[in-house]
């Protein structure tokens, strides 16, 4: 077989795997597992058979890089090897779904239909939760609202109604920045509206408090760069908030001012509490990678019953790597975010525009919700972020290279 067709069959199986990782993330640790897996795999083979060794986005790359090697530094501070050695392999493998990611779409025209396909596939995720409101049990994995849950939170596919709420806050805002668009016609914009229903509606019912403050971010954001009059009109509507906004969701944050009453407020309070002894234990280095959970028992505060991840990726982060570890994943992400703001505002105005704009302000307000929850530490959450991260880079070149 010659070299150009086994090429041709290693970049379709690469791209099958892409589109197998955007369904699998909906419902499934061991399908992310598997797809990610084969990207990595395919990609290192296409590099070699290639024989092209350059990366992409270098300073990125080399970041990671330092990311990488901090991780296994901590291994001087772990008092669980195991887990440490399974958290660098984390760690390395989101790095390179990272790479494989950007560094496949840079070459590929192929961004557009693959982020339209995620749409399509969070729509049917979408009717999958208002099946699960409906008769109280979503049809891809039996997952049943909880019992004693007056809200009725929906969660769909997903493992918890918070990590449901984080995954449509990047789909919502690529939904809207299509939609916002002065190249949309009419009878396309109706489709949007019809497509963002049920959408909308999860994120909704999600009663998810940390997504719901995520989008407001994304969609600020968002609104900010695509218009002054909308970024105007959703300040004086947050202003408004506290009176046109119906009372289930105005409930949801009752209990922000009344930390002693041991809602979920008060649980993470005592959670970061905790978490910060930690830090202030070992500040540099941390307690060692991936075992957060196996240290936090010796530092919960005595009124705290459980022992659970922290609610705060950052902070979570900051006990495990130490404080420097934290800030060169934080110097990641912003030296990421700058430079694709940079190069989107080259993106001429059209489909590639408002989907690079969506996503990258969707990516910004799930990062925003990651500070009031684990998702850094979800297998099918991480991969998801780690997916649009490359996917934002990928269209930040291909805006520089047009």
């Amino acid at each position: 077989m010659s070299r150009e067709k086994v090429l041709n069959i290693c970049n379709k199986l690469l791209l099958l795997s892409f589109y197998l990782l955007a369904v699998g993330l909906t419902f499934s640790n061991a399908l992310t597992e598997i797809a990610t897996g084969a990207i990595i795999v395919l990609w290192l083979l296409r590099k070699w058979i290639e024989k092209d060794y350059k990366l992409a986005a270098k300073r990125l790359t080399l970041i990671l890089l330092l990311f990488v090697l901090w991780n296994l530094a901590s291994f001087i501070n772990s008092g669980y090897m195991d887990e440490s050695i399974r958290g660098l392999f984390k760690v390395i493998k989101h790095s390179l779904l990272f790479i494989a990611t950007l560094d496949y779409f840079k070459k590929e025209k192929g961004q557009q239909k693959f982020l339209i396909f995620i749409l399509g596939v969070a729509f049917f995720i979408s009717l999958n939760g208002i099946i699960q409101r409906i008769i109280g049990v979503d049809l891809i994995r039996q997952r049943t609202l909880t019992p004693f849950d007056d809200l009725r939170r929906i969660s769909s596919s997903f493992k918890h109604s918070n990590d449901f709420g984080a995954y449509l806050i990047v789909i919502m805002t690529i939904i809207l920045s299509l939609f916002f668009s002065r190249s949309r016609r009419l009878k396309e914009r109706i489709l949007i509206i019809l497509a963002s229903l049920p959408i909308g509606w999860c994120l909704l019912a999600t009663h998810s408090r940390g997504a719901w403050m995520g989008f407001v971010v994304a969609f600020l954001f968002l609104a900010a760069v695509k218009s002054k009059r909308l970024f105007v009109l959703i300040l004086f509507l947050l202003l408004l908030s506290p009176i046109i906004l119906p009372s289930s969701i105005k409930d949801r944050f009752s209990d922000i001012s009344t930390l002693s009453s041991q809602g979920t407020v008060w649980e993470r309070t005592k959670l970061w509490s905790g978490t910060i002894n930690m830090i202030k234990d070992r500040p540099i280095l941390g307690f060692g990678v991936n075992t957060y959970t196996k240290n936090f028992p010796k530092y919960k505060p005595k009124d705290y019953p459980d022992v659970r991840y922290t609610h705060n990726s950052y902070l979570h982060m900051a006990a495990e790597i130490g404080i420097i570890g934290l800030g060169i994943f934080l110097a990641f992400l912003i030296s990421l975010l700058i430079s694709v703001g940079k190069g989107l505002s080259r993106l001429k105005k059209g489909l590639d525009r408002d989907l690079s704009l969506g996503l990258f302000a969707g990516t910004i307000g799930f990062l925003v919700h990651c500070i009031v929850d684990t998702h850094l530490y979800s297998v099918t959450l991480s991969a998801f972020l780690f997916l649009c991260l490359g996917l934002n880079v990928a269209f930040r070149n291909r805006a520089l290279n047009n």
